[in-house]
């Protein structure tokens, strides 16, 4: 592929630049270079794990007189005894992207970059390379080193109740925290693995007498202590508590989850954590009385982050999509209404138009009439054809109404009582409950809410009134259209 041909290819004319800031990316690297001279590419070197470029990059210009000057520009950068300023000049101007001085090399073959490393030896450079060879015992200090640029947060892996007490411990403890820290240091070597900032693992801790209910009320009793009632409340500072468990057996053939001795707490800010974690390394006796738990930052797996990321992603889209077939299954059903609303109208309209023709005779059923006009549910129109119904043939058509007739009421003395006395119990009752709001004390938390209900019902109200003006304007607009196409009608059958 890309490779091979990168091999069987003439590198005059190409370089390497080193330095690149880390918040570039491909087209800003491609701009740069172009401005400088004509390029036939410019390529970042980008780490397939992290999706990013390692600082790194491969530009080929048009003419190899371009690639050189460039290298020369960059060394004498390099060099502090340069004697040609106009050199450090353009290197000022030209080599230096987003406050960063970049570094041109000539670009070698993999081939010739093998014989390179093998030629640099100590007798010929006149001093002693430094050592970054494994030592015989790796220890975590050794591994945290590693992590030069801090990306991986390895820092943190210090920070916890991880360090054992030899003295005081037993052989069976002692090993627990051997073994906890020996896999830390196997999985921090893999640069797949980095430490978490919000997430606290816990482990050697009670399997009884001890679950998630507990735990929260150990991360609140520590947050106390930073924050106020007022704003813990506020603030959420828990994503998720998780103890791992595991279900046992009893007598009776049923099922028990018990607290398999380890678990995970994820917090939204890392300030929050690492407060929680010092607040434990002074009392480790609040989750376990008897032994030392091992309680640090839990290391997570990146690889298995972005699969995560993707599951999420993917149920993300399929809810989105559910939600838009929904919403068009409902549209189309409030379409196929409306439609099966305007063809009744319109057949309507047409057999009322029948009767109301100079050319029919007789006396139409008023109960067909009175059926086809409540069909026409636009006012406009129907009120004219019962008027022009009623004219033709004499007949009194009323529309149908779908509310109930209202009760007549007795207005008899004893009724008159009654409503009376339930008119004073209802007036004792307010009485009674304002003389009550009185003396209660007031909650100003409460008396906001109401306020804000009160609010949101006025806006309620004031958007049902305008919604309401707005059909009877629709309505108007609507009767207004219908006249002009049968004037238009007249007009044309003149």
């Amino acid at each position: 592929g890309d490779r091979s041909k990168f091999d069987s290819e003439n590198l005059e004319a190409t370089v390497f630049v080193r330095n690149i800031p880390y918040d570039i990316n491909q087209r800003d690297f491609e701009r740069f270079f172009k401005k400088l001279a004509p390029i036939s590419y410019a390529k970042l070197v980008i780490n397939k794990l992290t999706e990013s470029h390692n600082g790194t990059g491969f530009v080929k210009f048009e003419n190899e007189a371009d690639a050189k000057k460039y290298i020369e520009v960059s060394s004498e950068l390099k060099d502090s005894n340069a004697s040609s300023s106009t050199l450090i000049s353009l290197a000022k101007n030209e080599l230096e992207l987003n406050g960063r001085k970049l570094i041109v090399l000539p670009a070698l073959h993999r081939k010739e970059v093998g014989e390179k490393k093998e030629q640099v030896k100590p007798a010929e450079t006149g001093t002693t390379p430094k050592s970054k060879k494994k030592p015989k015992i790796i220890t975590l200090d050794y591994v945290i080193g590693l992590d030069t640029h801090g990306k991986r947060n390895l820092y943190l892996a210090r920070l916890g109740l991880n360090k054992p007490d030899e003295e005081k411990m037993k052989p069976d403890e002692l090993k627990k925290f051997q073994d906890n820290e020996q896999e830390k240091i196997e999985k921090l070597q893999n640069p797949n693995y980095f430490v978490s900032k919000t997430t606290l693992a816990l482990k050697n801790i009670p399997k009884r007498d001890f679950d998630e209910e507990r735990l929260k009320e150990l991360i609140f009793e520590s947050l106390k202590t930073k924050y106020s009632e007022k704003n813990l409340k506020k603030n959420q500072n828990l994503e998720k508590v998780n103890l791992l468990k595991e279900e046992i057996e009893t007598d009776d053939q049923d099922t028990i989850p018990k607290n398999r001795g380890f678990g995970f707490v994820d917090f939204v800010k890392h300030e929050d954590a690492l407060h929680f974690l010092e607040y434990i390394v002074e009392r480790p006796q609040l989750i376990n009385p008897k032994k030392l738990p091992i309680i640090e930052f839990a290391i997570d797996d990146v690889r298995i982050l972005k699969k995560r990321e993707k599951i999420v992603e993917s149920i993300k889209k399929k809810a989105a999509n559910q939600i838009k077939l929904t919403s068009t299954q409902d549209i189309q059903k409030k379409k196929a209404q409306e439609m099966e609303k305007n063809s009744k109208q319109t057949l309507a309209k047409l057999e009322i138009r029948k009767y109301l023709d100079e050319g029919y005779k007789g006396v139409p059923d008023v109960q067909t009439l009175t059926n086809l006009l409540n069909q026409v549910f636009s006012r406009g129109p129907r009120q004219r054809m019962q008027k022009q119904l009623e004219k033709k043939f004499n007949i009194e058509l009323k529309e149908e109404t779908t509310s109930t007739p209202k009760k007549k009421r007795d207005n008899s003395v004893e009724l008159m009582k009654k409503d009376a006395l339930s008119l004073k119990e209802k007036l004792q009752r307010r009485k009674e409950s304002k003389e009550k709001k009185k003396a209660a004390p007031v909650d100003p938390e409460l008396q906001q809410q109401m306020e804000s209900a009160r609010n949101t019902l006025k806006l309620i109200k004031r958007t049902i009134k305008d919604k309401q003006k707005k059909k009877r304007k629709s309505e108007a607009t609507d009767e207004f259209e219908e006249m002009a196409a049968n004037y238009l009608k007249k007009v044309t059958k003149k």
